[in-house]
């Protein structure tokens, strides 16, 4: 299947691209992993708008959810055994310590919430309702009251009043109203300080120091090395029983490679 949709890039090259992202997980515990092999690929790709460029994340692509708290200072610090695998493990890990994992799925929770528990089974007018709630800004009206006049459409007695409710408390939890923000504004904000943790954990790895100054962020990040990066990780997590692994996604840093200023 996967190979049927991927039939259409048969007659490119990479100039149909304007940049060529591979991300790989650090997965140090397979049976086929080779530190020469993945050392020789992280050399290779290298520029993004050429060959490509090779985003490693240590030790999976969910370790940009490995925040505890926002700012998370033991982010500085974190990470994790070799012998922790399968991935499941992992993601395992991150659903009890993340603080940040369920904000990103609160868009599906609430669309579950409505489809499974009250029954409104249309996709399009479900998909609808969603995209208002999470548009919801302001809590200078109480939310319960927003969330029923967007609901009131759909639900009647009861129900209008038990998912307005549990709509409020979801919202209420998830924070962004109280910071006078849609949903998506409040995840932007939140994102970009995913990404700045993973700068300065990248600058902790190659050079020892996690507190990066807001100043001095854009040319740090611009001096960040991949390769070394790896080396250090590969070195770090040698040794199959005691061998460590630092959490950092780099995936997230094509962001402020592409353009800076998105952080800022």
């Amino acid at each position: 299947m996967l190979l049927k949709k991927l039939k259409f890039l048969e007659d490119m090259s990479k100039d149909n691209f304007k940049n060529i992202l591979i991300t790989f997980d650090y997965e140090r515990h397979d049976t086929y992993f080779s530190e020469e092999k993945i050392n020789r690929l992280q050399s290779y790709f290298s520029d993004s708008a050429d060959q490509g460029k090779l985003y490693i994340n240590y030790p999976m692509v969910e370790s940009y959810q490995h925040l505890t708290s926002l700012p998370d200072v033991s982010f500085s610090e974190r990470s994790i055994s070799v012998l922790v695998h399968p991935g499941s493990q992992y993601k395992d890990m991150i659903r009890k310590e993340s603080c940040i994992a369920w904000k990103m799925e609160f868009p599906c929770k609430i669309k579950d919430i409505l489809f499974d528990r009250f029954d409104i089974e249309d996709k399009n007018q479900c998909n609808m309702l969603v995209e208002q709630i999470l548009k919801i800004e302001s809590s200078e009206e109480d939310i319960a009251v927003q969330v029923n006049r967007i609901l009131k459409s759909s639900l009647r007695g009861k129900d209008l009043l038990t998912a307005s409710n549990q709509m409020k408390h979801l919202i209420t939890k998830c924070g962004y109203v109280s910071e006078g923000k849609t949903y998506y504004d409040y995840m932007h904000s939140i994102f970009n300080q995913v990404i700045i943790h993973n700068i300065c954990k990248s600058n902790k790895i190659q050079r020892n120091e996690f507190n990066v100054p807001e100043d001095n962020l854009k040319d740090c990040f611009g001096t960040l090395d991949f390769k070394r990066i790896l080396d250090l990780q590969n070195e770090r997590s040698r040794d199959e029983q005691t061998g460590m692994i630092w959490v950092l996604n780099t995936l997230v840093l094509f962001v402020p490679e592409y353009n800076f200023s998105l952080i800022e």
